[in-house]
């Protein structure tokens, strides 16, 4: 393992290079939103800030991210998980579309698991209903990653430039989870704080990988449906949460349960992907200690090669999000700095 100094803006960051490192290493600048899967429009931030006038997109540094906070909570127990009985498909009007979209994307020998979609969310106060169902991951591919794929590329039926981005805006706004045409998989993202040393841990992921391959951004996980599940019934879902958790952190950092802390949690709108539950954690585990764990295992190593220890301050994300920045977060990551900022 290496270990660098360096600078985010005025900051100064350490680089732990878990691999030894290869000629040209550096992180190249990545663009905050995802690139072109198959031939499709490449939208910058200020589009979507077009696209989505009338939401309440979060601010960072002046420009406009593609998303909107739903609801913030401080206790596992105020969030809740129903299942419906009803299960995703691909509409029959975009079917022959997805399915083009996949050949041309993936093998055939590619794992399909299946995950955690929401057909509708509910928010009273800090308490947060989702009703839930089950989607593939294929599914998630064919419909939130190409949704600004051009349809008329496998179907000639659908106008020249049409996308099923355009199915889901209306009048400025998205519309409800409840009639939208795309699966809306659960993503997790962990803000995790070193309380010692008051940094942040992110981690540059590895270029291999589906989504946003090569970007710096915080850990992450995509839970998985239980195919025990017999909607509809409700689940306990504040355990159900922790042990997604407990699973993601010792995979991605090598962290026991008992070696992290829930501090609070938020739902976001996501207009690049999927709805994504962002989870503020703090861990007394040194970051060097972090590093020589992950640099161990071949399991941490799948999802990432280099971690970073960012101060966590106003000034360290103004760094990330300079035009000349040699180290730029993704959006996601950007947005869940700020709002720890505010919260914190």
């Amino acid at each position: 393992m290496q270990i660098n100094e360096i600078s985010i803006g005025s900051e100064s960051a350490t680089e732990y290079l878990l691999r030894a490192p290869s000629p040209a290493s550096m992180p190249a600048k990545e663009s905050a939103v995802q690139k072109p899967a198959v031939r499709q429009k490449s939208l910058k931030l200020e589009d979507f800030a077009t696209l989505y006038s009338h939401e309440e997109c979060i601010e960072v540094e002046g420009i406009k991210y593609p998303f909107v906070l739903i609801n913030q909570f401080d206790e596992l127990r105020t969030q809740s998980l129903h299942l419906s009985p009803k299960p995703y498909s691909v509409p029959a009007r975009f079917k022959r579309f997805a399915e083009g979209f996949l050949k041309a994307k993936l093998s055939l020998s590619t794992f399909n698991g299946g995950c955690v979609g929401i057909a509708e969310i509910q928010v009273e106060g800090v308490t947060t209903k989702i009703n839930g169902r089950r989607v593939g991951y294929f599914d998630f591919m064919a419909t939130n990653l190409a949704q600004d794929a051009y349809l008329a590329q496998f179907d000639n039926s659908f106008g020249a430039e049409e996308t099923l981005r355009g199915y889901e805006i209306r009048e400025g706004r998205q519309i409800d989870l409840k009639e939208s045409n795309l699966t809306n998989m659960v993503g997790v993202g962990f803000m995790i704080l070193n309380k010692s040393s008051n940094r942040l841990i992110f981690a540059q992921r590895r270029k291999d990988l589906v989504v946003e391959g090569g970007t710096i951004s915080i850990p992450g996980g995509t839970p998985v449906w239980n195919n025990n599940w017999k909607p509809p019934r409700e689940i306990y879902f504040p355990g159900y949460l922790q042990a997604h958790f407990a699973e993601e952190l010792e995979e991605e950092l090598c962290l026991a349960p008992e070696e992290f802390k829930f501090r609070r949690g938020l739902w976001l709108k996501d207009f690049t992907r999927a709805p994504d539950l962002i989870v503020y954690l703090e861990t007394n585990v040194p970051l060097n200690e972090i590093a020589n764990r992950c640099a161990q295992s071949e399991t941490a190593l799948k999802e990432h090669e280099t971690l970073y220890g960012v101060p966590f301050n106003e000034r360290t994300l103004q760094g990330f999000v300079s035009v000349d920045s040699k180290y730029v977060l993704n959006a996601l990551s950007v947005v869940a700095f700020k709002l720890a900022l505010q919260a914190f």
